[in-house]
């Protein structure tokens, strides 16, 4: 979770941005960043991230593969971004976490 804590403004631009504005960041993304995009993808494999039964059902079920590479140590990073850049779930798999790093946000800065 440290690691979304420390990229979680970043993980909210992702959220928001156009697909080729997710592409630029990831491909510029350092190491700590696509572990913590990583991270998001091990969470909500694991359930520890409520989703909805249509969140579950119709947007990730359908890139579970694709979730469960970018979770394995043996996949280099390199081979992460590419699978990130290549996207179509990553805004399914930031929105449930854009709300719960929101209540977090304030939290690190002291608001």
């Amino acid at each position: 979770m440290y690691g979304l804590e420390r990229h979680a403004e970043l993980l909210q631009a992702l959220k928001h941005a156009k697909p080729r504005q997710r592409i630029h960041i990831i491909k510029n993304a350092s190491k700590p960043v696509i572990e913590a995009l990583c991270e998001c993808c091990l969470n909500v494999l694991q359930g520890r991230v409520r989703l909805s039964s249509y969140q579950k059902k119709k947007r990730l079920s359908r890139h579970k593969v694709v979730l469960r590479r970018l979770v394995d140590r043996k996949v280099p990073l390199k081979q992460k971004k590419k699978i990130l850049q290549r996207g179509g779930f990553l805004g399914a798999l930031l929105g449930p976490l854009v709300g719960i790093l929101g209540s977090v946000i304030p939290k690190l800065f002291g608001g």
